[in-house]
């Protein structure tokens, strides 16, 4: 539909002085699936600059901000590639989708984040840190994506296009986080404390 109305507006503009209008009841969604590329472009900066504010707002230490706006974008550029690579298109629901997946991303890094900030204070080394924080919150954040992912294993019982894009998205999203808050983010933070980076 989109070239279609392409191609009639196109004809249109070459008869503009008798004011030829084009019309179709699909042209809004063709108009909005037009603009997709343009809409991911601006909102999923914006999302990722909003949660880069939380982190500054609620964990006020550079390392532990800097680790979880890298895993923050890691997770979203890693759930943006997997779903290319499974053929999901660029639509109204999946951009939903992309979106939503930078918000639950955060929750996983911005827990290990800040425990692992609040652990500075104590004086211990930055591995005794890790210990500590994983100790004191990492099993209930596994918990946590566990219980996520499972409850959307219904879904599965009935196939449909937006039962599979929530789907995939928020598994990836839970996989990915565990990933990045169980090891990719300790790794980060201890190597960046070892050598003193960023402390206020």
């Amino acid at each position: 539909m989109i070239p279609i109305l392409a191609e009639w507006r196109s004809i249109a503009a070459n008869y503009s002085d008798m004011e030829v209008t084009i019309y179709s009841e699909r042209a809004p969604y063709a108009d909005q699936a037009d603009q997709m590329a343009q809409t991911l472009y601006t909102n999923v900066p914006a999302s990722l600059v909003c949660m880069v504010v939380v982190c500054i707002i609620f964990i006020p230490n550079v390392i532990s901000i800097v680790c979880a706006i890298l895993s923050v974008i890691s997770i979203s550029f890693g759930v943006f590639g997997y779903l290319a690579l499974w053929g999901i298109d660029l639509d109204p629901l999946s951009l939903a989708a992309l979106l939503m997946s930078i918000g639950f991303s955060v929750d996983y890094t911005a827990h290990i984040s800040y425990h692992y900030y609040k652990y500075t204070t104590v004086k211990l080394d930055p591995t005794e840190r890790v210990e500590q924080t994983l100790s004191a919150i990492g099993w209930p954040t596994i918990q946590g994506g566990l219980a996520t992912a499972f409850a959307l294993w219904p879904s599965l019982l009935r196939y449909s296009y937006l039962g599979e894009v929530f789907l995939k998205t928020v598994e990836l999203v839970i996989f990915l986080g565990l990933v990045h808050s169980m090891i990719v983010l300790p790794a980060l933070l201890t190597t960046l404390s070892r050598f003193n980076i960023g402390r206020r």
